[in-house]
């Protein structure tokens, strides 16, 4: 069943080989014009190729571009059949990517012209053209010769493949199933018979089949269900990751895994041990997010050879159904202690005025409170007092100074910083030390809270 034809348009390079006798026909103005110049020769049992130029505008190489045309004309002729037992036809892709790979083949094809002749050239004082010509049955002698020897190398792929993969080598393997399957690239829109130790099999999807098998029987192993990040591990934890095929461990594979840090979706790689495992870390994860996962899956694209063409490579990778594996990571969030003593002037104020903003933050975050220091994962000390500063122009000023401390529960400092001389003008020195807490709450809740939550992770 024909599905569609492609007519391949362009052949950038030529290979000149098996050209008549009549290659050296000698042409003079006085000639007149023969009937193939005005009217295009019909032969069922050729292939017609006529091109034409003008001397004016190439007055230098007009022989050779007028060459060029006329082989141009006769690829043109020359249709490619797509049937559909074809590997294009049968590949499990989409009709976007199917367009894709024939636009592909018909304009990166390798196929040369061989065994055209020289049918006849003729000029005049402005223009050239030339005529060539192709057997049909040579022309399809010398593609099944070709084809054969190319179905010869990419079986000996196959053959070099079946054995990496049976060795657990799955790179290598997948290396030389893609390499096999690309060898046949020029003849994919054919049907691609051959004799496998007495069966005969469709070689080109062989090769991709048997390599998208192998690479979906990869499983993911994961030794733990749930990641858990808390004060006690730091919210630091790591998990190990299993890689086999049918049993067997794989070495030297890379898988890839991401998850929600907060800032953005990196992806970290790492190739297995001769155990086949990785070390999957968990370091940073946003704590904030209820259902963040690490998710484990083969590195594709480190399968990929980077010596062949991507525009073809990622199409094919496609339809791999690789597994991966997903573990949720769940936040414990730490029990927070704050230890405030808040003064104005050496008085203790009634109110936590710099205290209750950063606990409105951390309880805005998830945080939870301690009441004691022995249920405490962290523990802040905070202390703030304001002085006298001056008066000018009957204006009051006075400076507030504030210490803040971060503990771990074994009581190593984790940040330590102090604010001095924040200014308040009232009209009496009391007053302008509530200012100065004023401008001590919003740096609490804009700068300094974020660093103490910064300091426990």
């Amino acid at each position: 069943m024909i599905l569609s034809r492609i007519h391949i348009i362009s052949f950038l390079a030529v290979l000149v080989l098996g050209c008549g006798t009549k290659e050296n026909i000698v042409t003079t103005p006085e000639r007149p014009a023969p009937e193939w110049v005005n009217a295009r020769p019909i032969n069922p049992s050729y292939y017609i190729g006529i091109g034409s130029v003008s001397k004016i505008t190439e007055p230098m190489d007009y022989a050779a571009v007028a060459k060029k045309n006329a082989l141009n004309d006769l690829a043109s002729e020359i249709s490619v059949i797509v049937k559909s037992e074809s590997f294009l036809n049968t590949m499990q892709v989409n009709s976007q990517v199917q367009e894709e790979f024939n636009s592909t083949i018909a304009t990166f094809s390798d196929e040369k012209i061989e065994g055209f002749e020289l049918v006849d050239a003729w000029e005049n004082d402005r223009d050239y053209f030339i005529y060539y010509r192709l057997s049909k049955a040579k022309h399809a002698q010398i593609r099944e010769e070709k084809k054969r020897a190319v179905m010869q190398s990419a079986y000996d792929y196959l053959t070099q493949a079946r054995e990496a993969a049976l060795a657990a080598n799955i790179h290598l393997a997948t290396d030389l199933y893609l390499r096999g399957l690309f060898e046949m690239k020029e003849y994919w829109n054919d049907v691609n018979q051959w004799d496998d130790q007495g069966s005969i099999i469709y070689l080109d999807n062989t090769l991709y089949q048997e390599m998208k098998s192998m690479l979906n029987s990869v499983e993911l192993l994961a030794s733990e269900t749930e990641i858990e990040l808390n004060a006690g591990n730091k919210f630091k934890d790591e998990m190990n990751v299993l890689v086999t095929s049918n049993g067997n461990p794989l070495s030297g594979l890379q898988l890839e895994y991401k998850y929600d840090n907060g800032k953005f979706r990196n992806t970290y790689r790492a190739k297995t041990d001769l155990a086949g495992t990785i070390r999957v870390n968990i370091h940073d994860a946003n704590l904030n997010n209820g259902n963040n996962q690490v998710e484990v899956a083969l590195d594709k694209e480190d399968l990929k050879p980077s010596d062949m063409d991507k525009k073809l490579l990622d199409p094919l990778f496609e339809s791999v159904r690789a597994q991966t594996v997903v573990v949720p990571i769940r936040t414990i969030k730490p029990r927070i202690l704050i230890m405030a003593e808040e003064k104005n002037l050496g008085t203790v104020l009634g109110t936590q005025r710099i205290a209750d903003p950063l606990r409105e933050k951390l309880r805005e975050q998830g945080f939870v409170f301690a009441s004691s220091t022995g249920d405490a994962d962290y523990i802040i000390e905070l202390s703030a007092d304001t002085k006298q500063g001056g008066t000018s122009q009957g204006f009051h000023v006075s400076y507030l100074e504030m210490n803040y401390t971060l503990k771990d529960e074994d009581g190593n400092v984790l940040l330590q910083n102090s604010e001095s001389n924040i200014k308040g003008l009232q009209l009496n020195f009391e007053a302008a030390g509530l200012e100065a807490y004023k401008k001590a709450e919003r740096r609490m809740e804009r700068e300094i809270a974020d660093d103490l939550i910064e300091a426990m992770f």
